[in-house]
């Protein structure tokens, strides 16, 4: 009963912003609308022509976990309902670093502060209101890690090989969280999972991903531009240690370990096995990436709250030891140490908190609390409730099982009942009559990087001139046209 309603309650943290920006439209084609696309078309298309196509995200990134949970969508194909995984996914992360907690602390009070400190992260929160498949990294590799704790070699076998398939880059955390138990009793099963990891990034990323799509792109150079090649990055990273050192502890490396109080630090040696991963991000020349915003703190994220509660257990020994040494009174030496764990626990909720409301350094660059409820603000005047008029559009004035072009946001819902083509991409096919979809909608203040007002109000003038297609609706700075001679 009691694990029932800290579940419940943790459901409502990610859950209600991220239905909230979900019912404002405010969701974006990238990631979640073009891996809602992808998903569909697993199993609308077939996985074999799917495949055929290019397999797109395969493209860029080695993600096998995507097929299974299109698969795992099949019967239930709505947007809600994969957003609904993501909610599911982090909570279920932050059930296992309970779990963590309550192994290494032996403290339930503390174990829940930490799994609302999770959910309530300003980083978490990033990425639940940039939903993307990354996200489920987070209940497989703490579960991994709480398993690899516990000695439970086959389940925790499993949320490796779980975590293994979502990313090509999981294997270096899995890595990291390996190296953080030895010395432990469990030698053998670490080296048992270390050589499935190993063996994962040799026969999958390096052998099959290549094999498979040989044109595939180099996302690592994309994101790190110091060198041509890997070991050209490593060299610069390598050369210049200072400088890249100290992004550790100023601007968003800074802003991520504040948030945590710097108390994973309290246990440096398990800190130092998690530690390469948070610094290759933060020397990233991708400022998304290197700000930790959108769903790139997730990784850093992971490992450094699988250790946290190492760290609780380092200060409560400390505080402990000092108070021995000060011969405190009996009667307070059992009640201190622990009372301090409890307090950091509590300050490290509140940390989370307070890092909705002041944002960590880069955190700005991505979705979060501020732009989620201010997007009436955001859009300018007469924006109040233009979410329903578009909810209206979509649900009531366009045929279903048609096709439609349509804005950066707006696609990502239509995808549900159309077959969708986007601005972004396809603008000059639409231009040159190469591409002639039943339906034309978009909004004339899009929140969006890809398409600005000015190219959108450009794209509007030209639409009232077509002759190919007429205007059916207008309200709230919402159009939608129809192809002539498709209505009824």
């Amino acid at each position: 009963m009691r694990t029932s309603l800290l579940l419940a309650s943790g459901l409502l943290i990610p859950g209600l912003p991220l239905y909230h920006s979900y019912s404002r439209l405010q969701l974006e084609w990238a990631d979640i609308g073009s891996i809602y696309d992808m998903l569909r078309n697993v199993f609308e298309v077939g996985y074999l022509r799917y495949y055929e196509t290019g397999a797109d995200y395969l493209q860029i990134h080695f993600t096998p976990f995507l097929f299974p949970l299109a698969w795992l969508i099949r019967p239930l194909p709505h947007l809600l309902f994969l957003l609904a995984l993501h909610v599911l996914a982090l909570v279920a992360g932050a059930y296992a670093l309970f779990l963590i907690s309550l192994s290494v602390t032996r403290s339930e009070t503390v174990s829940i502060l930490l799994f609302f400190m999770l959910l309530a992260s300003p980083y978490a929160m990033a990425a639940v209101l940039y939903p993307h498949y990354n996200i489920f990294m987070v209940p497989a590799l703490l579960f991994f890690f709480y398993f690899l704790l516990r000695g439970w070699a086959v389940a925790g076998t499993a949320c490796l090989l779980l975590a293994l398939s979502i990313k090509e880059d999981v294997w270096v955390y899995a890595l990291c969280l390996l190296l953080t138990q030895i010395g432990s009793a469990k030698t053998r099963l670490i080296a048992w999972q270390a050589g499935i990891t190993v063996a994962y990034f040799l026969l999958g990323t390096q052998w099959l991903w290549p094999h498979l799509l040989p044109d595939r792109q180099d996302v690592f150079l994309q994101c790190f531009a110091q060198g041509s090649s890997k070991m050209g990055v490593g060299l610069y990273l390598l050369g210049h240690p200072l400088l890249t050192a100290q992004k550790l502890w100023t601007g968003p490396g800074l802003g991520f370990f504040s948030t945590l109080l710097f108390l994973p630090f309290l246990a440096p040696l398990k800190a130092l096995c998690v530690l390469p991963p948070t610094y290759l991000w933060l020397n990233s020349t991708s400022p998304e990436r290197s700000s930790l915003a959108f769903n790139n703190g997730i990784p850093s994220l992971v490992l450094f709250v699988a250790i946290l509660p190492y760290g609780l257990r380092t200060l409560e020994q400390g505080v402990a030891g000092i108070q021995g040494r000060l011969s405190i009174g009996p009667g307070l030496s059992a009640r201190l140490p622990r009372g301090v764990v409890i307090l950091a626990g509590a300050v490290l909720l509140g940390a989370s908190v307070l890092g909705n409301l002041n944002l960590p350094a880069g955190l700005e660059k991505s979705p979060n609390l501020h732009t989620a409820y201010l997007d009436a603000e955001r859009r300018g005047d007469g924006a109040r409730g233009h979410y329903q008029v578009g909810w209206d559009i979509l649900e009531h004035r366009m045929r279903p099982n048609t096709s439609v072009i349509t804005d950066f946001n707006l696609a990502t819902y239509t995808r549900e009942r159309h077959q969708t083509y986007g601005f972004h991409r396809d603008w000059p096919a639409l231009k040159e009559g190469t591409l002639r979809p039943d339906y034309v909608l978009y909004h004339l203040k899009p929140l969006q990087p890809a398409i600005g007002p000015r190219r959108m109000r450009a794209i509007h003038e030209w639409m009232l001139d077509n002759r190919d297609y007429r205007l059916v609706y207008s309200r709230a700075e919402y159009y939608l046209f129809e192809r002539a001679g498709e209505s009824g």
